[in-house]
């Protein structure tokens, strides 16, 4: 009986350590170098899975708003320092990550919108 019970709790203690371990969700780190208005690199598309927390550490060359779409972030980035985006990749998909203007925004001339790198949301 003593026996029975401790295979019981030892199967009880596996299947609750598996569950603990499958909630536990990755980080994923990223370096956007922004240089003459592009991505530096060329296009590329940045896959990550639902649930995993991401760090985009963006730099640039000169002041831009750097906009993930989708999710609504945005930032600006200056010209030698690091911005970071921080955030739950939550909904599937891919979503355009832009600069909405280059430089010092001019009032009343509509934004630009640049294409730098995608961001790949897959299920999990």
């Amino acid at each position: 009986m003593a026996s029975r019970k401790l295979g019981m709790y030892t199967l009880v203690l596996s299947v609750l350590l598996m569950s603990y371990h499958g909630c536990r969700f990755k980080e994923k780190t990223f370096n956007i170098e922004i240089e003459n208005r592009k991505a530096k690199g060329g296009m590329e598309v940045i896959q990550v899975k639902q649930g995993e927390m991401v760090t985009l550490w963006c730099t640039t060359d000169e002041t831009a708003i750097i906009h993930l779409h989708g999710y609504n972030i945005e930032h600006v980035v200056k010209p030698g320092k690091s911005t970071v985006f921080t955030f739950k990749a939550y909904a599937t998909g891919r979503y355009p990550i832009t600069a909405h203007s280059f430089g010092e925004p001019i009032p009343g001339k509509p934004q630009e919108e640049t294409p730098l790198v995608y961001l790949e949301v897959l299920p999990q």
